[in-house]
């Protein structure tokens, strides 16, 4: 996933799966799914949108203005939404418990997506492109 620009509509039309693991996560983005230990995490539609732009551009400082324009296209929105989804976010990841950190906050300019990734072994990543019904 690292270094592609897509388009959100473009996750949730892909045929094609890319599997970006981090921590003991694993994010799914055409199915858009997260994972922990194989079972599914509860996550808001907007919130995994946060995370799959973020983790599409891991490295990299997303401004707060990009992350809106591409989780909420031809929407208004404060930047208190952002925040509050941000907040649904790392709670999920655990982010901050046990010196994980996966989001961070770049004071002023945005957020940023630190956690490091974790390649699938190539025999294994037609099974992690399947997720469990």
């Amino acid at each position: 996933m690292r270094g592609r620009t897509t388009r959100m509509n473009d996750h949730r039309n892909s045929q094609h799966t890319n599997v970006l693991s981090f921590g003991p996560f694993s994010l799914f983005a055409a199915e858009r799914l997260l994972k922990k230990a194989d079972e599914p995490i509860p996550l808001g539609d907007r919130a995994l949108d946060v995370l799959i732009v973020l983790a599409e551009r891991a490295g990299e400082v997303v401004t707060h203005r990009e992350l809106i324009s591409m989780v909420w296209p031809s929407v208004t929105v404060e930047d208190a939404n952002l925040r509050n989804h941000i907040s649904a976010l790392r709670k999920a990841l655990g982010d901050g418990r046990d010196g994980a950190r996966y989001v961070s906050n770049v004071v002023g300019r945005g957020y940023c997506f630190v956690a490091p990734e974790i390649e699938p072994d190539v025999e294994n990543a037609d099974a992690m492109g399947e997720p469990a019904d």
